[in-house]
């Protein structure tokens, strides 16, 4: 078995893991869990299943071994968000044992209040459309059914607030007008081609 890390570091420091793996810094976000997880390797030399699971996955979770200072700081900020979304959780559980009840929760049932069965980056409602001659939109999937919802994309938030200034949108009042009328509240509109091409948007691709 072979196994892609950085250079052996006692001391590491921010950006140990260096250019190759910093996508798995980006989704492994505690950094001192990868350091131990480096570290218990070089010491077993083998992963033994199921023999040295459990060893394993204690030292690394269980912090037995002290990270360098620098990562440590990765690891309380990876904690703190994790302690967030679990008080984000909390706030949405239901006492099962009362049913489907209004006090049931702490925040009450309304028809006006969603729960997210997940927790994630905040995402928006991208529509793509068409501008006729006459000034009307146009769903990009022309089709009898639900050609709307057809022609919706889900995008994150911060990716949508980073890019959409390089797309052409309508106008304010025409995008009112298409929130109130398809009770779209927060959805976006880009316009694309009567061919459903632009510069920033293929059918392959998708927004780019």
């Amino acid at each position: 078995m072979h196994i892609l890390a950085p250079e052996w570091q006692e001391h590491a420091e921010e950006g140990w893991l260096g250019q190759e793996l910093k996508g798995t810094g980006f989704v492994y976000a505690d950094h001192a869990c990868l350091w131990r997880t480096q570290a218990l390797l070089r010491q077993y030399g083998e992963i033994r299943m199921p023999d040295n699971a459990r060893d394993l996955v204690d030292g690394v979770y269980e912090q037995k071994i002290a990270a360098p200072a620098d990562l440590q700081t990765f690891s309380d900020i990876a904690l703190g968000k994790v302690l967030s979304q679990r008080s984000v959780a909390a706030q949405n559980l239901l006492r099962h044992d009362l049913g489907y009840d209004r006090e049931s929760s702490d925040f009450l049932w309304d028809k006006d209040r969603e729960f997210s069965t997940r927790l994630g980056e905040e995402s928006v409602d991208v529509y793509l459309a068409r501008k006729g001659i006459d000034g009307q939109l146009r769903p990009l999937v022309d089709e009898i059914d639900f050609c709307w919802e057809k022609s919706r994309l889900s995008v994150r938030k911060s990716w949508w607030q980073k890019n959409s200034g390089t797309f052409q949108c309508p106008d304010e009042e025409t995008l009112t007008c298409f929130r109130k009328r398809h009770h779209r509240p927060s959805g976006h509109i880009v316009l694309v081609s009567e061919m459903g091409e632009a510069s920033y948007y293929s059918k392959r691709f998708g927004l780019v």
